[in-house]
């Protein structure tokens, strides 16, 4: 066998080469009591950043340390974290994307665009219309299922005058939803967000049409609101 010096916990130790990546130390060395001395402790080199592991610190996992590797969440195996891709929350390595990309293309076409928390907005004065994905599909909550779409919400909004209070200066305060200002869409989550943003600025024309002064309603907030919610790309001038 052949002996070489390696680095294992800060220290240089001398380590016996048994197989591909694969080399063993004296308990000594492992900081370790020695109860017999021809018994060694086998350590596994991480295949991504080349630190050496035992085995009984759980710090090794198919080929690499905890620092370099991640458990997929589909096939249950370690496997390297750099080809992982975050789906639905969970991490999933590249065999599975790849198998996931062609089995349920729209879910993990889908997924990916709901991790990427999809928002815009556009705001004009006291008025303000926002679209966000709040878990909404085709007929209820999106399953997640191949036929299922998942669709962006509408919200308008309007400042609230707080007497004394500061908060009505600042962009982000004081934004009180409108009643029946909201309206689930027909815009799937995966909108490119200048075209969501365009789409608000277009509802939110419709909506300053039918407020008053102040953002105080004058006619049919609930019918302009459910006519915004067949919105698509063709409203958008330009």
């Amino acid at each position: 066998m052949k002996k070489i010096k390696i680095e294992y916990h800060g220290k240089m130790v001398e380590a016996f080469i048994v197989g591909d990546n694969k080399a063993t130390i004296s308990f000594e060395d492992a900081g370790l009591d020695p109860f017999e001395k021809e018994v060694r402790v086998e350590l596994d080199q991480c295949l991504k950043c080349g630190v050496w592991c035992s085995e009984d610190e759980e710090m090794y996992g198919d080929g690499y340390c905890t620092k370099c590797c991640d458990m997929c969440s589909e096939c249950q195996q370690y496997k390297s974290n750099k080809g992982m891709t975050i789906i639905n929350g969970e991490r999933v390595c590249q065999d599975c994307i790849e198998a996931f990309k062609n089995s349920r293309p729209n879910n993990y076409k889908y997924h990916k665009a709901i991790d990427e928390c999809p928002y815009a907005e556009a705001i004009d004065g006291d008025l303000k219309v926002s679209f966000e994905y709040i878990g909404e599909g085709l007929s209820g909550d999106y399953t997640g299922e191949e036929d299922d779409v998942p669709l962006m919400r509408f919200y308008t909004s309007k400042k609230e005058y707080i007497e004394n209070g500061q908060g009505i200066d600042h962009p982000d305060w004081n934004w009180v939803e409108m009643e029946d200002g909201s309206f689930c869409t027909r815009v799937t989550v995966d909108t490119p967000t200048d075209i969501l943003e365009k789409m608000a600025k277009v509802i939110l024309e419709k909506m300053k049409e039918v407020t008053g002064e102040d953002g105080i309603p004058e006619y049919n907030i609930r019918k302009t609101s459910e006519d915004c919610s067949w919105i698509d790309e063709t409203w958008i001038k330009g």
